[in-house]
């Protein structure tokens, strides 16, 4: 199944774990693109990761971000 609802303290819980090991780390790479062809329809998306091919990944696979993204 798909889209299982999470538990908001299982949220709570999962970010802070995430907070944690990201702040113990010497360098972070962060990305700001969106999913999606149609800038109507455009997604935000941020990644924050410790690899620098992650970062790669995502520069390469998503798109920039439109300059009227906020209409989207």
């Amino acid at each position: 199944p798909n889209n299982i609802p999470l538990d908001p303290g299982t949220f709570d819980m999962l970010v802070e774990d995430a907070l944690q090991v990201l702040s113990a780390k010497r360098r972070l790479y962060v990305t700001d693109r969106v999913l999606s062809a149609d800038t109507a329809c455009a997604l935000p998306v941020k990644t924050v990761s410790d690899w620098a091919l992650t970062a790669l990944f995502t520069d390469n696979m998503f798109r920039p971000v439109p300059a009227n993204i906020e209409q989207s």
